[in-house]
C-alpha cells in the first residue's frame, strides 16, 4: 500500500516500535504539533471547506491511533484479538477542531472473564498513551478510549447505539467490528424478546429490548431536549450551531431515524453510515456549518458551539469568523453577511429534518401484533380489539406514559366497556413496570381510572378517589391527593432537564411541530401541551431531583406514595394502612423486602412534617428520626414522599416555612449518616491521588471502574484503612459500606488482605443465608490492602420459592458486626455455623477446573512503568449454589494460595469463577488436589464434567 506523506512522516518521529515510553511520546507528540499547524493553516483558508478540515483532522489521529497499535503489538509480540474502532463524529469523518476523539475497543471476551497476560498488557500500553495525551491538552483535544463488548449491548441506550452506529473500524480484527454491529442490528430488532449467540462463543444470553420503536421515540424526545436547551428557534442571535434548530444534531437525528426506518422496512443487511444518506444540498449546508464550527473553536481555543457576539464584552467571534471566511463587507456588514448564510442553511437543514422524520412517522410505526402509532395517537390495527392480549393493553400505557401519545377514541371506547375482559392477574404483575419507566406515572394512573381500568386491578385506589377528605382545607378527595403527590414525584424525577409539569415539552407528538401528517408551523415547532398542571419552581425542584437520583428501587416509594392514604377515613389510616399493604403489594409482583419499605413509609408518612411543623429540631428530635429510618436511602425516600404528600394539599397547606423547617430536618438527619463535609471531602481528592491510586491497582481493577465518584470512593476506603495502619492500632481495620441497588444490595469491603480472608467473609455470607451474585476481589499492590465488591441478594435456605431480594437494614447492621469481628479474631465461621445452624453445602456440581502455572508478568516500559505481578490462574465453571465461593475459597486458602484478584459472575444457573493466587509451581497436582477436595461435597461422582 502506498504511504501517505502523513504515514511517512510519523514513522519518522517514531522508527523504533521498541525505543521507550517518553520517546515514543515525544514523537507522537511533534507528529500532532505538525500537523495541527497544518490543519489550522486548512481553517483559516477561506477556499478550504468544513468537510476538508474535519477529515484532514480525522486523518490525523486515524494515523496516531495505527502508531500506537503498532507500539503495543511490538512490546507485547503478539497482535491481540481485539478491535479498535472510531465513534460519534470521529466514526463520520467530521472531526471539528476540538471535537472530542471518541475511541472504542472490543472483543469476544466479556468484561467478567478477565483478558489474557498479553491483551492486559497491549491495553495497558494504549491507556499509557491516553493518559499522557490528557496532559497535553493544548495540542490534543479529549481522548476517550472505552471497552464495547457484545455483552453489553442490552444496556446501551439510544445515544449508545446511534454513536456506535456512526462506528468506522481503523485497526484489529474487522471481523469483531462486523460482529459487534450485528448484535447492535439485533438489538434494534421488532422481537420483545431474543436469543442469540456471540461468535465462536458458548454462552448464550437471553434479554428483553425496548425495540426499534422505542429507540426512534428516544431519539426524538432527546432531539426535542436539544431544541429546549439552545432556545427552540433557528433565529437565535448567538445560536448553538451543534444541537440547535438548524444544527448538525437536528439533520443528524433525522438521518438516523432515516437509517433505522430503512432498515426494519426494506430490510437492509446493515446500517449504513448517515454520511451515505446526504444529498448535494443538505452537503452544502453541512460543508458551511462545519466551517463555520473549525473555525468557532479555532478562535476561541476552546470546546463551544455557541456562535457568539457580545462587543460589550470584547466578544467579537462572528466578526472574527466572517473575517476568516473571506467576507469582504464593512465590519458589521460582515456579520450580518455571515448570519445571514447561517440562517439560511439552518433553515435548510431544519425542514429537510422535519420532513425526513414527518414522513417516516406519517407512514405509522407498529409497536405491537396488533398496536401501532400514527399521527400522535395510539390505536388498533384494522380495529382488531378482540385479538388484544394484556401485555398490549398496557403497552398502550406505558407509551401514554412515555411518550405523550393520545389514545384513539375507537381504542378508548373499547377498552371502557370491554376491560373486564382481560386477565386480573396478569395485569396485576404487569402494574409495577410503570413505576420504572420515564416519562409521567401520574398520567397512566389517571387514564386507567377514566377508563375503568384501575378498579380491575386496585379497588383500594378506585374506592379512595371517591372518598371525601376529612379536612374542610384539602382541595381533593383522597384518592385525587394521591394521584396530585403521584404527580408531584413525577416533575421531581423529571426535573434533570428542566421539564416539570407543562415545561417538559411537546412529547413526541409535538416534536417535529406537525398538525395531523401535516408541516403547518415547522419553523419552531408546535407545543401541544400535555396535562394542564401547576409548574414547580425550578430552584425549588432541582434540589430534590439530586436526592430522587441517589435512591434505590424507585418503585417502592411510588407506590408508597400512591397508597399512603388508601385507608382512609380512620385516624390511624397510617398505622392500618401500613398493616394491610402487604396483601395488596404482593400479588402486584413486590418482594418481602419491597414489601417491608413500602409498609415503614405508609406507617412513618406524616413523622416529617409533624416534626418539622410542631417540634424544634434539635439533637434529641433528630436522633429517634435517623435511628428509625435506619439508612440514606430510606431518608430520602421519606422525605421525596412527605414533600409530595404536603405539596398535593395545596400551597395553604404546605407553606414556604414547613417547606424550610421539612429541608432543615432532612439535612440534619442527612449529617448523621454522611458528615458534613462528606461532598468537601470528595472536591478535595487532587487528579495526582487518584492516578497514583489507580497506579497500584490491578489493570483489572481500571477496566472495570470509570466512574469517578466510585474510584475516589474505593480510594478514601483504602487511605483510611492505610492510615489507621500507619498509626499502629491494635484492632485490625475494617471498612463495610452497603449500597441499595436495583434487585440487589452493593457491599464494598476494605482491610488489610490476608490468606483466607475471602473465606472468611463469604463464609459469614453463607451462614446468614446471603448469595454472593457477582464478586470483583482486588488487592492494592504497594500495601497490600484488600478492596473487595460483591453483589449480594437475600436467599433464605428454608424458603427457596422466594424471590430474590435486596438485604434488609437489620441484616446489613448484623452482618457488618459478624465481619468486623471475624476480621479481629474475635469470633470464627465456626462458632457463626454453629449458632446459625449452617452446614456446608453439598449439592455442587463443577462443569470444569483449570490450574494455569506461574506466569511472570513482564515489564511494561511505558508511561507508568507498571509491573503485572507474578501470578496463577484458576478457572471454575460450576452450578450456581449459595455457599460455592465459600467453600471454594477455604479449599484455595487451606492450599495455602492467597487470592490477589478474583471475579465471578452468574449466568443462567451457571457461575464463573476466575481466582489469581500465588503463584503455582506445580498445577497439575494443586487441580488434582482441589478436584479431591470438592468430591464430598457434589451431588454424585459425575459432579466433574470436563
Amino acid at each position: 500500500m502506498k504511504e501517505t506523506p502523513t504515514k511517512t512522516r510519523i514513522d519518522q518521529l517514531v522508527a523504533d516500535l521498541g525505543a521507550n515510553f517518553i520517546e515514543q511520546k515525544e514523537g507522537i507528540s511533534q507528529f500532532i504539533r505538525e500537523e495541527r499547524k497544518v490543519l489550522e493553516s486548512l481553517i483559516k483558508n477561506p477556499n478550504v471547506g468544513g468537510f476538508e478540515i474535519c477529515r484532514y483532522n480525522t486523518a490525523i489521529f486515524d494515523v496516531v491511533v495505527k502508531k500506537i497499535y503498532d507500539i503495543a503489538v511490538a512490546k507485547v509480540g503478539i497482535e491481540p484479538n481485539i478491535a479498535i474502532f472510531a465513534s460519534g463524529g470521529y466514526g463520520r469523518r467530521e472531526l471539528c477542531y476540538l471535537s472530542d476523539i471518541d475511541l472504542c475497543y472490543t472483543s469476544e471476551v466479556e468484561l467478567e472473564e478477565v483478558y489474557d497476560e498479553n491483551t492486559l498488557q497491549f491495553i495497558r500500553v494504549f491507556y499509557d498513551f491516553i493518559d499522557a495525551f490528557h496532559i497535553l491538552r493544548n495540542i490534543v483535544p479529549k481522548f476517550s478510549f472505552i471497552y464495547r463488548p457484545y455483552c453489553d449491548a442490552p444496556k446501551w441506550n439510544h445515544q449508545d447505539l446511534t454513536a456506535l452506529l456512526d462506528g468506522r473500524f481503523i485497526v484489529g480484527n474487522p471481523h469483531l467490528m462486523n460482529s459487534l454491529r450485528e448484535t447492535i442490528k439485533s438489538e434494534m430488532d421488532d422481537i420483545s424478546v431474543q436469543t442469540f449467540s456471540f461468535p465462536k462463543r458458548k454462552s448464550l444470553i437471553k434479554k428483553k429490548r425496548s425495540g426499534f420503536f422505542s429507540i426512534i421515540f428516544k431519539l426524538l424526545a432527546s432531539r426535542d431536549e436539544h431544541f429546549k436547551k439552545t432556545g427552540g428557534t433557528i433565529y437565535m442571535n448567538q445560536p448553538n450551531i451543534k444541537s440547535g434548530r438548524g444544527g448538525l444534531r437536528d439533520i443528524q437525528f433525522a438521518l438516523w431515524i432515516k437509517g433505522l426506518a430503512l432498515e426494519r422496512s426494506e430490510g437492509i443487511k446493515d446500517f449504513a453510515p448517515i454520511t451515505t444518506m446526504y444529498e448535494e444540498k443538505m452537503i452544502d449546508a453541512l460543508d458551511f456549518i462545519l466551517k463555520v464550527r473549525n473555525l468557532l473553536h479555532f478562535t476561541a481555543s476552546k470546546l463551544t458551539d455557541v456562535l457568539s457576539y457580545n462587543p460589550e464584552r470584547q466578544d467579537y467571534t462572528q466578526l472574527r469568523i466572517a473575517e476568516l471566511m473571506g467576507y469582504e463587507d464593512a465590519d458589521e456588514e460582515k456579520v450580518y453577511a455571515l448570519m445571514s448564510d447561517y440562517y439560511g442553511h439552518a433553515k435548510y437543514l431544519h425542514s429537510k429534518a422535519e420532513l425526513i422524520i414527518s414522513k417516516i412517522l406519517g407512514m405509522g410505526i407498529k409497536i405491537s401484533n396488533h398496536l401501532a402509532v400514527k399521527e400522535s395517537k395510539i390505536y388498533c390495527i384494522d380495529d382488531n380489539f378482540e385479538q388484544l392480549n394484556e401485555a398490549e393493553l398496557f403497552a398502550i400505557f406505558e407509551y401514554f406514559q412515555q411518550y405523550d401519545f393520545e389514545i384513539d377514541a375507537n381504542l378508548g371506547d373499547y377498552l371502557a366497556s370491554n376491560h373486564q375482559r382481560f386477565n386480573v392477574e396478569e395485569l396485576k404483575k404487569r402494574f409495577i413496570n410503570l413505576f420504572s419507566l420515564g416519562g409521567h406515572v401520574s398520567k397512566a394512573i389517571r387514564r386507567m381510572h377514566r377508563l375503568g381500568i384501575i378498579e380491575h386491578f386496585l379497588p383500594e385506589l378506585e374506592k379512595s378517589i371517591k372518598i371525601r377528605s376529612e379536612r374542610p382545607t384539602d382541595p381533593y378527595t383522597v384518592g385525587k391527593h394521591l394521584m396530585e403527590a403521584v404527580a408531584n414525584l413525577d416533575d421531581i424525577r423529571n426535573a434533570e432537564d428542566g421539564g416539570a409539569r407543562g415545561q417538559e415539552g411537546k412529547g413526541a407528538r409535538g416534536l417535529m411541530g406537525w398538525k395531523d401528517g401535516g408541516m403547518e408551523g415547522w419553523e419552531e415547532g408546535i407545543s401541544l401541551p400535555s396535562c394542564h398542571f401547576a409548574n414547580l419552581p425550578l430552584s425549588e425542584i432541582k434540589p430534590l431531583h439530586e436526592i430522587y437520583l441517589q435512591i434505590a428501587d424507585p418503585s417502592t416509594l411510588y407506590f408508597a406514595l400512591l397508597m399512603h392514604d388508601f385507608d382512609k377515613p380512620g385516624k390511624n389510616h397510617a398505622i392500618t394502612g401500613a398493616q394491610k399493604i402487604e396483601k395488596i403489594a404482593a400479588p402486584l409482583g413486590f418482594n418481602p423486602v419491597q414489601i417491608e419499605e413500602i409498609a415503614f413509609l405508609i406507617k412513618e408518612h406524616l413523622t416529617m412534617i409533624n416534626i418539622a411543623r410542631y417540634h424544634s429540631l434539635n439533637d434529641v428530635i433528630v436522633e429517634p428520626l435517623q435511628k428509625s429510618v435506619g439508612s440514606l436511602d430510606r431518608l430520602n425516600k421519606l422525605y421525596l414522599l412527605t414533600y409530595c404528600d404536603s405539596k398535593a394539599n395545596g400551597s395553604h397547606n404546605f407553606s414556604a416555612l414547613d417547606k424550610d423547617n421539612l429541608r432543615d430536618l432532612y439535612e440534619r438527619t442527612r449529617e448523621r449518616f454522611v458528615g458534613k463535609d462528606d461532598r468537601a471531602l470528595y472536591a478535595a481528592v487532587s487528579p495526582e491521588r487518584i492516578n497514583q491510586f489507580l497506579r497500584q491497582m490491578p489493570v483489572t481493577y481500571r477496566m472495570s471502574h470509570s466512574n469517578i465518584d466510585e474510584i475516589i470512593f474505593h480510594l478514601r476506603l483504602v487511605e483510611m484503612v492505610e492510615t489507621s495502619l500507619d498509626k499502629n492500632i491494635e484492632k485490625t481495620p475494617v471498612i463495610v459500606e452497603f449500597f441499595d441497588k436495583t434487585g440487589h444490595t452493593e457491599l464494598h469491603f476494605c482491610c488489610p488482605d490476608r490468606v483466607g480472608l475471602i473465606n472468611q467473609i463469604t463464609g459469614a455470607f453463607y451462614a446468614y443465608d446471603i448469595d454472593v451474585r457477582e464478586a470483583s476481589i482486588y488487592t492494592k499492590e504497594d500495601t497490600g490492602i484488600a478492596l473487595d465488591t460483591f453483589k449480594l441478594v437475600y436467599k433464605p435456605k428454608a424458603l427457596r420459592e422466594v424471590q430474590l431480594s435486596p438485604l434488609s437494614e437489620e441484616l446489613k447492621t448484623e452482618i457488618k458486626q459478624v465481619i468486623t469481628e471475624l476480621m479481629n479474631g474475635n469470633t470464627s465461621l465456626k462458632e457463626i455455623f454453629a449458632n446459625r445452624g449452617a452446614k456446608a453445602p453439598d449439592d455442587l456440581r463443577i462443569f470444569n477446573i483449570s490450574v494455569e502455572g506461574a506466569k511472570e508478568g513482564p515489564v511494561v516500559t511505558c508511561g507508568l512503568n507498571h509491573r503485572l505481578t507474578g501470578y496463577s490462574e484458576i478457572v471454575v465453571i460450576a452450578s450456581d449454589r449459595n455457599g460455592f465461593l465459600y467453600l471454594f475459597s477455604g479449599i484455595l486458602a487451606d492450599l495455602g494460595l492467597n487470592i490477589a484478584m478474583s471475579k465471578c459472575s452468574t449466568l443462567g444457573g451457571t457461575v464463573t469463577n476466575r481466582f489469581y493466587v500465588t503463584p503455582i509451581e506445580r498445577p497439575k497436582e494443586i487441580e488434582a488436589e482441589i478436584m479431591e477436595r470438592l468430591k464430598p461435597y457434589c451431588q454424585n461422582s459425575l459432579c466433574f464434567r470436563k
